[in-house]
């Protein structure tokens, strides 16, 4: 990933490994939220724990996919056409909408739809990241889980 494509407040993948053995590696992914940015680095925030922070290379740093299965945990139901959010349990109003292409690779749509805040589509969004930067681009106040 580079720098610009990163918000404070940004869910991410960051590519973890440590040293097991003698020339072992044991590699896995961790999911952090971004705290600061720089041009070659990230500061990453794990949990609920201000002080479980690294500072990472941005090299070691990916998006997350959107699935809907981080829909459905974030309070998205399956609709015929897509998933749905709505503020307050009315569907005509105050809600969120994802369709995704055909076999989930990225959201065909998301369509955001808050009276008096905000009405916009956005198309070709693939990550979490990019779903919160809509989000606090249309002054909506969800916060995503992972």
């Amino acid at each position: 990933m580079k720098a610009e494509e990163l918000s404070i407040g940004d869910l991410v993948n960051v590519n973890r490994a440590e040293n097991v053995a003698e020339g072992r590696y044991l590699e896995w992914q961790e999911i952090g939220m971004v705290d600061a940015i720089s041009e070659c680095f990230v500061s990453v925030r794990y949990g609920d724990d201000e002080f479980d922070w690294e500072e990472v290379s941005m090299d070691a740093v990916e998006p997350v996919p959107i699935t809907p299965e981080i829909l459905e945990k974030n309070g998205f139901e399956l609709k015929p056409d897509g998933w749905l959010w709505c503020k307050d349990g009315n569907e005509e109003q105050d809600y969120i909408f994802i369709q995704f292409r055909k076999g989930c690779e990225g959201v065909r749509n998301c369509e955001i739809n808050f009276i008096n805040k905000a009405r916009a589509t956005f198309k070709q969004m693939f990550f979490v990241h990019e779903l919160q930067n809509a989000l606090r681009l249309c002054k909506i106040e969800k916060e995503i889980e992972l």
